[in-house]
């Protein structure tokens, strides 16, 4: 059985910095790929540490938010399409994690950050493969997904319960790791990998795991709601966000003043 390395109390972030940094040889210069990217935060993170990112998001406005330029030290509309600027900053495309417009073995890296729970069942498996298309060889597929577990899943789960896709997610991420393993499935670049100046010794078919916890701290219910309702790819009504359940279970999570709700998250590295 496969162990897990823990990492602690942390941002995604910082899980990747600790876990997919060293398995590339640093983040500076790598050729990332951020799939299902949201608003772009983790893009933009990725960049500040030198990293050149393209990041992939289906849904219009999320695709906004993240071209709006949502680095503190970016001003609004600094992007331009196609290819990256030369102050680090990520490039954002309009497009499905299906289908992803990039070219074979173009990337050191494929990420999905808690985002490939919201890939249509049908279209997961077909995901996975179209990113290790876009891996060279040698390069390194990330998954990152939340854990059923938490103080965050417990006081959700009446109004937003992600039981069936985040199960359907590790099952589709197992099939991966199988089929990884055993050389099936999609296709590198055979000799891309040489020119990747990886300083880790490893090999197609290694798969490294961590776990870790994500913090999100509110000051009050009010924060709470409006954080929940401002995810725009879910469908639940304030009325469900705000009912005396979810109150009563949020309340049980005060902590120092406020309130901590706690997420555990599962990243799977494989060596493609």
């Amino acid at each position: 059985m496969l162990h897990a390395t823990d990492l602690g109390e942390g941002t995604d972030f910082a899980a990747l910095q600790q876990a997919l940094g060293p398995a590339l040889g640093g983040l500076r210069g790598r050729e990332l790929l951020d799939i299902g990217c949201g608003a772009g935060e983790l893009a933009w993170q990725l960049a500040s540490a030198g990293a050149r990112v393209r990041g992939f998001e289906p849904h219009p406005q999320m695709f906004a938010a993240a071209t709006a330029g949502n680095g503190d030290h970016l001003r609004p509309g600094e992007l331009r399409t196609g290819g990256l600027r030369g102050r680090g900053e990520p490039n954002f495309s309009l497009a499905g994690a299906e289908e992803l417009p990039v070219a074979n073995g173009c990337a050191d890296a494929a990420l999905f950050c808690h985002s490939l729970h919201h890939v249509p069942q049908a279209l997961m498996r077909p995901a996975l493969a179209e990113a290790r298309r876009c891996l060279r060889a040698g390069g390194w597929l990330c998954v990152i997904e939340p854990l059923l577990s938490g103080s965050f899943q417990w006081v959700v789960e009446p109004f937003h319960d992600e039981t069936e896709v985040r199960q359907l997610a590790q099952a589709a991420l197992a099939r991966a790791i199988a089929e990884i393993g055993t050389g099936a499935g999609a296709e590198t670049g055979a000799d891309a990998g040489a020119a990747t100046g990886y300083k880790t010794a490893t090999k197609a078919g290694e798969h490294r795991r961590y776990h870790y916890v994500t913090i999100t701290g509110f000051a009050d219910f009010d924060a709470f709601a409006d954080y929940m309702l401002n995810s725009t790819f879910n469908s639940y009504s304030r009325e469900q966000v705000e009912a005396a359940e979810i109150r009563r279970r949020f309340a049980a999570c005060r902590h120092a003043g406020g309130y901590r709700l706690l997420q555990p998250a599962q990243l799977d590295l494989l060596r493609c």
